[in-house]
C-alpha cells in the first residue's frame, strides 16, 4: 500500500468564502464585481443582527473585493475585526456611499437572502440558551450570595477591629 503524501504548499487552514458574486454600479457609472458573503456563525449576532437596520454598514460588513495582487496595499477595511476569506479583502469604510441606490438595494437583497434567516436562527438559539441558563444562574446566586455577604461582613468587621482606637491604645 502506498504511503500517504504530506500536503505541500500553504497551510491547510483557509477562511472559506461562501456567498455570491454581484456586479454593482457606482455613482460615477463604473461597475465592479463584489462578493456578498454568507457570514460565519460567529458574526451573525454581533454583525448581521446588530447592523440589520443600518443598510450601508451592513453592506460594508458583508461585501468583499478580490485581494490585490503584487505590492498593492489594500485600503483600511470597514470591519477589520472580521477576517476576510482567503483571497478576498473587506471593502473600505465608506465604500457603500459610492453605490448607486439600485446597486445598494441589490446588495441588500443578496445579504438578506444569505444571512437574515441564519441570523434569526442564531438569535433564537441564543434566547433558548439564556432560557436554559437563567434558572441555573439564579440558583447559584441564591446559594453563593448569602455566603459572599457573610464573608464580606467578616472581612469588614476584621478591618474595623484592626482600626479600632481602643485596640491601638491598648498596645501603647
Amino acid at each position: 500500500m502506498p504511503k500517504p503524501k504530506r500536503p505541500t504548499g500553504p497551510a491547510p487552514f483557509h477562511i472559506l468564502f461562501g456567498g455570491e458574486s454581484v456586479v454593482v454600479e457606482l455613482i460615477d457609472g463604473t461597475t465592479q464585481i463584489v462578493y456578498v458573503r454568507a457570514m460565519p456563525v460567529a458574526y451573525l449576532l454581533s454583525g448581521v443582527m446588530r447592523l440589520a437596520d443600518k443598510t450601508n454598514q451592513l453592506i460594508e460588513l458583508c461585501t468583499y473585493h478580490n485581494a490585490p495582487t503584487g505590492r498593492t496595499k489594500a485600503p483600511l477595511p470597514a470591519h477589520p475585526e472580521i477576517p476576510a476569506p482567503t483571497g478576498k479583502i473587506n471593502v473600505p469604510h465608506g465604500w457603500s456611499d459610492n453605490l448607486k441606490p439600485a446597486s445598494a438595494r441589490v446588495l441588500f437583497k443578496h445579504i438578506k437572502a444569505l444571512n437574515f434567516t441564519e441570523a434569526a436562527d442564531a438569535a433564537q438559539d441564543a434566547i433558548a440558551a439564556k432560557e436554559w441558563q437563567t434558572p441555573l444562574v439564579i440558583a447559584c446566586e441564591q446559594i453563593l450570595l448569602p455566603m459572599a455577604n457573610r464573608m464580606a461582613a467578616l472581612l469588614s468587621s476584621a478591618m474595623i477591629a484592626r482600626e479600632s482606637p481602643a485596640k491601638a491604645n491598648a498596645k501603647s
